[in-house]
């Protein structure tokens, strides 16, 4: 991941790792966590370094979204840090309501939607162009983006972009 974050000096492995989803390449970004307590990176003396970002992992945790099988969103408590829950019980729905917003349901099911799509065109990727594959996932999938425009529609559009060069490759020999 030599990738490098121009206003921290951070490489993006500094602060993320990735996690497998499928043995074809499929991944996702995840934060790294860090100390005994498995604290978010980004917490410095108890206090958030990204809070001004407001990034949708953070907005929601300990929760996490999927999209059901009746093909509307479902809320889950993510229990891998036990440690982590601490204070009052939440009435989830009600959590969700306030935090996850109407952008972040449509980014959900857009992006579920297509993880089935991805993976099998990634499955027909020669082992030659693997690399350049996972090198396409990254661009259109994380890094592609301008931060003063809407999101949803740069995503569509990359999740296309992403879709039609994976076709590419696995027609090539």
């Amino acid at each position: 991941d030599g990738i490098r974050d121009s206003s921290t000096s951070r490489g993006l492995g500094d602060v993320y790792k990735r996690e497998l989803l499928d043995e074809c390449g499929y991944f996702m970004l995840m934060l790294k966590v860090t100390g005994v307590d498995d604290a978010c990176i980004f917490l410095k003396e108890n206090r958030c370094m990204v809070h001004a970002a407001k990034p949708r992992t953070c907005r929601i945790y300990p929760f996490v979204a999927g999209i059901g099988d009746d093909g509307h969103p479902e809320y889950l408590v993510s229990r891998e840090k036990e440690h982590h829950f601490k204070g009052p019980a939440v009435h989830v729905k009600t959590w969700m309501k306030r935090r996850f917003t109407e952008e972040d349901k449509a980014f959900l099911r857009m992006d579920l939607s297509s993880a089935r799509d991805i993976a099998r065109l990634m499955r027909r990727i020669p082992e030659f162009h693997r690399q350049q594959a996972m090198l396409l996932f990254w661009r259109y999938k994380y890094s592609d983006f301008d931060l003063d425009q809407p999101f949803l529609k740069q995503y569509a559009k990359n999740l296309q972009q992403l879709k039609a060069a994976l076709s590419l490759l696995a027609e090539q020999p």
